[in-house]
């Protein structure tokens, strides 16, 4: 056999169970993060400017997480570079996730939040 007859080699693939692991703990993630919006969204009182500002941070970061989940339940993710791609998605979504908590919580300490800290 030629080196040119070679057939292209098959992508390497995730073992399943690892990628149902994985696909179970971004779903549990995902639905934490929904329920601390949808607790946070819940709370009387006034909304601020740092408010939104942390709430846009927040959704982008459940919209990533979302999106990750998505990609993890489609077949194709068991090919590890689909996996990958997954993982890192969830990962910058879980960072901006919590960086909008984190931003929300000290501009309520600092006084210029109006919603966390009252629930």
């Amino acid at each position: 056999m030629q080196p040119s007859d070679k057939q292209p080699a098959e992508p390497t693939r995730v073992d399943s169970a690892f990628r149902n692991g994985t696909l179970a703990a971004t779903g549990i993630v995902a639905a934490f993060s929904l329920g601390f919006l949808t607790r946070w969204a819940g709370v009387a009182g006034e909304w601020s400017a740092t408010d939104f500002v942390s709430l846009v941070v927040i959704l982008s970061g459940i919209a990533c997480q979302i999106r990750a989940l998505y990609l993890l339940l489609d077949f194709e993710s068991l090919e590890l570079a689909n996996h990958r791609r997954a993982i890192r998605i969830f990962k910058i979504g879980l960072g901006l996730t919590a960086a909008g908590v984190v931003l929300a919580v000290f501009a309520d300490v600092a006084g210029v939040g109006g919603l966390v800290m009252r629930w």
